[in-house]
């Protein structure tokens, strides 16, 4: 085996000279509550950049742009990557990663050459499988797009893992739901996220919005450390382009970037770091824009270029994720402010709906109360009865008052036929008038159910068929008064004398006033018998009605019960919140000595090395490397880590 040369040893040293600082960054990580640590990313020796957003907002068209395609050929390569699929749709299926290839082929994941038919072929490979959810969302392809389509004198990017995410919001279930997990999987993780939307559909930053398309517990406004917010055809808006034009504007990038936060308050978006903040306008919409918009806004262009891909390069480094470390403090700080906001604003709502809830309440009960007294007057029958007694001694009166009612006999009537038909027809009339006018009988009544039974009886009687009944019984005395010829009483004449008929008239109205009697207890009881009828069909209804008031009431009673849980739980909540939200404050405040405490103790590592390694070339690489390990963090942060002197 050859010896190993200084080249080889010395890389053999680099990749071990950063292992100290991820592994101090990831045990600090890792001790922080899940609400500070989702926001810092995971410590690995590769670093990952990612592009999310909805479709068809330019995230690959971006990406090619960044990654040095050449404008004439940007086109060209963003057609080839959509697969044949049309416009409107998203183009990428699966994450990606594109490199330039060796040679003037496209390539997936190191596979065969491919042509651009071939190259279709296999991106409409890959989206079937997503959209028959036959995908694992740890699927990565690699694409290596010709070398002819890049620009030689590009500026260089780090060659770093940049993943262009499928966008959110597909039609397909399927793609929708891998587009979630993917989401979670790899935003969250992340080392530096690119947030694309455009600049006219700014909703989707709402960290509810990302949290349907798969960000949980993730918001880019606490840790705009790790967010780059791209907003593309932000130029195409006529207030940027009205603000591009007008005189005496001082158009600059942070001008312009206010702007945009400005925009983002009108969807309910706070920015407090402008710099996260990248308006641009790129591809098709940008070399379409007149050449007076492209020679005001290309310098603003221009320094949004410049400035993002410094982002990506310096989150190319994985030890810049201790720079995330020394922003955990005002993460948590952040997280706690948003925490109480949103407490505070559930309270609000809470108790808004607690008093909405309390006043409904209060109406169900008045409502059961009264269905429950109306339901106890519903199943009281002694009124019926009381009311059927004073009816028939209502009536009962009535009839007595029917013979002063009759015509008078005097000297010059007494002893006529025309006397005794008269009375009898005007007793007639006054049985009738007796049950024709039954609602007098109510007028000095204060018993209950009075008019309701009085209302049923008069369908009980019709005036022609009463008549008739009526009349049976006087047919008799009406044969024997019905001789016009004669009207009075002949004491030699024979026949029926004047004595006799009245007697039998007479007769005839006891008899039809006892008929009257019974007919009227009839008509009573029947009528009663219907209005209960209907009084406990009432009641029934009425009981119904108040098992639902009941079970309304048991329910409001829930969910008041409930409410008031959620609101000692919520203050659990933030109380349990505050305290680790406290901690990790302490704990970021921290991280400066822990990161000391573990570079003292790789460089005592690497002393003890020195002191056993018997090959002096291994033992100048060792110190070089402490050498340069402690010159290099005592200059990247503000704590005096150890020196030489360690060793």
């Amino acid at each position: 085996m050859p010896a190993p040369t200084l080249r080889r040893l010395w890389a053999e040293g680099e990749k071990g000279r950063k292992s100290w600082a991820l592994d101090a960054y990831e045990h600090f990580r890792m001790e922080l509550s899940e609400w500070t640590r989702g926001q810092l990313p995971e410590a690995r020796d590769e670093t990952t950049i990612v592009l999310f957003g909805p479709t068809q907002v330019g995230k690959t068209t971006l990406l090619l742009e960044l990654l040095g395609i050449s404008a004439s050929a940007l086109k060209h390569v963003s057609e080839a990557l959509r697969g044949g699929r049309a416009a409107g749709n998203s183009s990428t299926s699966v994450p990606m990663i594109y490199h330039e290839s060796a040679d003037e082929h496209w390539r997936i994941d190191n596979g065969k050459p491919l042509n651009a038919a071939g190259l279709q072929k296999a991106l409409e490979k890959l989206r079937d499988c997503v959209e028959a959810d036959e995908m694992e969302d740890t699927r990565v392809a690699t694409l290596h797009i010709p070398k002819q389509y890049f620009n030689p004198a590009r500026p260089a990017l780090p060659r770093v893992r940049i993943l262009d995410l499928p966008g959110i919001n597909p039609t397909n279930l399927n793609e929708g739901k891998f587009v979630r997990s993917v989401a979670q999987r790899y935003v969250s993780t992340a080392d530096l996220v690119l947030l694309i939307t455009r600049a006219d559909d700014l909703g989707f930053l709402n960290p509810i919005t990302l949290a349907a398309g798969g960000l949980r517990a993730l918001d880019w406004r606490v840790s705009s450390a790790r967010f780059c917010v791209v907003t593309s055809y932000a130029f195409k808006l006529q207030s940027v382009q009205e603000w591009l034009d007008a005189p005496g504007e001082i158009r600059d990038v942070d001008a312009l970037r206010k702007r945009c936060a400005e925009q983002m308050g009108t969807f309910g978006i706070k920015v407090t770091d402008l710099h996260c903040l990248f308006p641009l306008d790129f591809g098709d919409s940008w070399e379409q824009a007149s050449a007076e918009r492209r020679e005001r806004a290309g310098p603003l262009m221009d320094q949004l270029r410049k400035e993002l891909c410094a982002r990506i390069t310096n989150a190319a480094d994985p030890l810049g994720r201790l720079r995330h470390a020394h922003d955990a403090f005002s993460i948590a700080m952040k997280l706690e402010e948003e925490a109480i906001a949103r407490h505070k604003e559930a309270q609000e709502a809470a108790d808004k709906d607690l008093r909405q809830r309390e006043a409904d309440l209060e109406k169900w009960r008045q409502q059961h109360a009264r269905r429950t007294k109306r339901l106890a007057a519903l199943a009281d029958t002694l009124p019926i009865s009381g009311a059927r007694d004073e009816l028939c001694l209502e009536f009962e009166k009535k009839l007595k008052t029917m013979s002063a009612c009759l015509p008078a006999a005097d000297d010059t009537s007494a002893m006529k036929k025309s006397y005794l038909r008269s009375t009898a027809r005007r007793f007639q009339a006054l049985m009738w008038h007796a049950v024709a006018d039954l609602g007098s009988l109510a007028s000095e009544s204060e018993t209950d159910h009075v008019d309701e039974i009085l209302t049923l009886m008069a369908v009980e009687f019709e005036e022609k068929k009463f008549a008739r009944r009526a009349a049976f019984f006087f047919k008799e005395i009406d044969k024997q008064l019905e001789n016009p010829m004669i009207d009075g009483y002949w004491q030699l004449v024979p026949g029926h004398s004047f004595a006799e008929d009245r007697e039998q008239l007479t007769d005839c109205m006891e008899k039809a006033t006892t008929w009257l009697r019974t007919r009227f207890v009839e008509a009573c009881d029947s009528a009663i018998l219907a209005h209960e009828a209907v009084l406990q069909h009432a009641q029934k209804r009425m009981q119904r009605a108040r098992q639902r008031v009941q079970a309304r009431i048991e329910q409001l009673d829930h969910e008041l019960a409930e409410q008031q849980a959620a609101t000692v739980q919520r203050k659990k909540e933030l109380a349990e919140l505050k305290r680790s939200l406290a901690a990790d404050q302490q704990r970021a405040a921290a991280f400066d000595e822990l990161l000391r405490a573990a570079l003292r103790k790789d460089l005592r590592a690497r002393r003890d090395i020195m002191a056993r390694e018997p090959v002096p070339a291994r033992r100048f690489l060792q110190l070089v490397g402490a050498v340069a390990i402690s010159t290099r963090f005592r200059n990247h942060f503000t704590t005096s880590c150890a020196t030489t002197e360690d060793i």
